[in-house]
Formats: C-alpha cells, structure tokens, sequence
C-alpha cells in the first residue's frame, strides 16, 4: 500500500473525495482504524522519497478494513493476474467515532502472495504493465476521450512552439501564461499550481522580501513535489569562457530561496503542499538550444551535467527541451492509446 497519510482534518486535501461508514455493525476495531503493532521492516531514503516496508499479524482483508475504517471489505483473489492491483486514488476515510481520517493519494493492493508473482525477473513487466495502466487513466477509457486528450496535447505543442517561432524574445510573463494555460507542457504527471503567494510570517526575507511566488508547484503522486522557474528563452546559458550566465545563477538562487523558504516555514504550506520538503527538486525553464545560447558548451547535455554538481538535484531545461519531451510523450502516448484500444 502506498501514500497512506493520517491527519485529524480532511481539511487538508480539498481535492479528495470523503468516505465515512455509518453502518452501526460494523466492529469496533475497524471504526477505530486501530492498526497492531507493527513488526519487522526497513526503511530506504533517497533525496525526496522514504520507502518504508513493515508487517503487521493481519490478513490483508483485515488490514484493508482497518486502514479504511470499515469502509472497504475487500476479497483478495489469488487466482486473479498477477501484478494487476485493487487501487484507491484521491479517498479520504473517516472514522464515525473519532475526528481521524486517513486520505489517500494512491492506495494499491497485491493479493498475490506466491513467489511467482514477486520474482526479480518480472520487474520489467510489472513496470510496463504500470506505465500503461497510468498512462490509460491519463487519456481515459473511452477512445473519443483518449482522442480529445491527445489533440489537446498536440494543440498545447504547437501553441508553445509557435510562440517560440513569433516571439522568441517575449517576456516570461507570455510563457507562464501559455504554460499555466496548458500545464501538461511541463509534465503528464504532475498536477501544477502557478505562482503561489508565500508570505514571510515574521516580516522580511534575508534579502529584504516580504514574500515569493515560485512560477510553478508541480505536486506527484505520493505528495512529492518539484519546484519550477521561468526565465526568458532569449537569455543566454554560458560566457563565452564557459561559466554559467548571470541569469541563470539568478534562476538557481530563485530555487535556493524557495527551499530555503520551505525549510523555515513550511508548516504554513502544508494545507496546500501536504509533506513537501526543502530537499525536493527543481527546474529551471530558461533559453534556447542554439549555439548562440550555448557559447562555449559544445553540448547541452553535458554541460547541464556539470551545472547539476554546482546544484544538485536541480535540472536545467531549455524550451526547446520543453517541446522535444512534449513530442516524445505525445508519440508514446498515441502509442499506448493504440495499444489499449
């Protein structure tokens, strides 16, 4: 099971739908939600993201019915395909006895217990067999709607592109406009919210700021977060002796101030960023792939890879880079909606 959040409001995630169970027999023990303790696991870190891993003396019948407060009876079938889960997305469950509730981004469920469905060997499946099924809730099961979503996809392309070819010096005030107008451009994935206001709760910033507005909050399944900043694509990446330009230091220390902010004061944010941290990654949107651009980087690629030591876990993205990964999604989407019917 996955993205399993306790709070003692549902207040905190006005995107999720609310379950509550009134059923007077129903056990005690699953209105409470009381969960056995806990045996056995391990946890594994990574820069934005815990795994933990634990055990718990239940069936996965009773462990379900507890986790969602009677909510959901749920038959494991063991005979049903392997690595296709039971899931619940964006449900909160709320106990009638108590104000505890637990929302759930992503619940999935694996009955499957044999070592047949869990051997090493199957991984690269069980990844296709997600993508897919991700990627089919994206475009939607009826094909007049995988159709409408992926012309909106392909019109969003050409939009970006076609701004690029008339404006290439426009402000970036243009770009955030079209991107929060389509913001899929910056990831299929993601959902995004532009420019959030985050006021400084005890006067000024270090720098003298009473707030800051990152351009963009892109929220992942799990409550993971990625932070972007738009620069103008008429800017410029490196001098000609092959530092970075003064514009886009500004970018990077834009990201720099936002985590910083998240660090001191992230309790403010957690009503519409629930769990993000300081250490969560960032994106700069910012210039051409061109050689004027380039200056002195013979490539783009390797030269963002020396700019990730500068700044690590920082991307840098040129809107051409924008576009080409909008293309590459289209085309594997077409793919995929071809493959699912």
């Amino acid at each position: 099971m996955a993205g399993s959040h306790e709070s003692s409001s549902a207040s905190l995630y006005t995107t999720f739908a609310r379950l509550v169970l009134n059923a007077p027999d129903v056990p005690q023990k699953y209105t409470t939600g009381e969960i056995p303790p806990i045996h056995g696991g391990f946890k594994i870190s990574r820069s934005n993201y815990v795994v933990e891993v634990h055990r718990v003396s239940l069936s996965i019948k009773e462990l379900v019915a507890r986790l969602t407060f009677g909510c959901i009876s749920f038959s494991p079938n063991s005979a049903g395909d392997f690595w296709r889960p039971f899931s619940v997305q964006r449900l909160c469950f709320k106990s009638r006895l108590s104000d505890l509730s637990r929302p759930y981004f992503l619940m999935q469920v694996y009955p499957h217990v044999d070592p047949a469905a869990w051997d090493m060997r199957s991984v690269s499946v069980r990844v296709e067999l997600d993508v897919r099924t991700d990627f089919g809730r994206i475009l939607g099961k009826d094909p007049a709607d995988r159709r409408d979503a992926l012309n909106a996809l392909e019109r969003a392309i050409n939009a970006l592109e076609e701004l690029l070819r008339v404006s290439p010096d426009a402000d970036e005030r243009e770009y955030q406009a079209l991107l929060e107008m389509h913001p899929i451009l910056l990831d299929v994935y993601a959902e995004a919210t532009p420019r959030p206001r985050w006021v400084y709760p005890n006067g000024l910033s270090p720098v003298g700021k009473t707030y800051i507005e990152p351009d963009f909050v892109l929220r992942y399944p799990g409550n993971m977060y990625r932070l972007v900043e738009l620069e103008r694509p008429g800017k410029l990446l490196v001098t000609r002796s092959g530092h970075p330009r003064v514009d886009l230091t500004q970018a990077m220390f834009q990201i720099a101030e936002w985590r910083s902010f998240i660090h001191d004061h992230g309790r403010q944010l957690c009503t519409e960023f629930p769990d993000i941290t300081a250490t969560c990654p960032g994106t700069v949107v910012i210039s051409r792939t061109t050689s004027r651009s380039l200056a002195a980087a013979r490539d783009i690629a390797s030269y963002r890879a020396l700019l990730s030591f500068q700044s690590p876990n920082l991307d840098i993205l040129t809107y051409d880079d924008l576009a080409a990964r909008a293309r590459q999604m289209l085309a594997s989407l077409r793919m995929i909606a071809g493959a699912v019917g």
